[in-house]
């Protein structure tokens, strides 16, 4: 006979990694393949987003809203030969145990600057 200790039921409960992850590190790989994607295949940018994302440019008049729309509107910005340096991420963990991260980017043609954004991803 077998006696089993209370200590080693099965707990329902998930597991807790030994290493979570933290808003810094999501942030940071999230900037990673999305400025490499941007650099490298454009085309590709939808995916980023789902059908409820809103992306609004400074320039925009109107949000643009869901994953077709938004794949349209980068088709429309002609990004081609496009590097990034990104200057700064910060990113922090929402209320929702999401992650907001900021984005300082200098985007560059032919390595001269064009343009100089903060962007802002939730």
């Amino acid at each position: 006979m077998v006696t089993v200790n209370s200590d080693q039921q099965h707990d329902s409960r998930p597991e807790t990694p030994k290493n979570p992850l933290t808003p810094q590190c999501v942030g940071r790989e999230f900037v990673r393949q999305y400025y490499t994607l941007l650099g490298g295949v454009p085309d590709l940018m939808h995916r980023f987003y789902s059908n409820e994302s809103v992306m609004l440019r400074g320039n925009d008049d109107e949000p643009t809203i869901g994953q077709m729309d938004i794949s349209r509107k980068f088709s429309k910005m002609g990004i081609i030969d496009c590097y990034t340096r990104v200057r700064t991420v910060h990113s922090s963990e929402t209320v929702a145990k999401g992650v907001v991260v900021q984005v300082d980017v200098h985007f560059l043609l032919f390595f001269l600057t064009i343009c100089v954004l903060t962007n802002f991803f939730c």
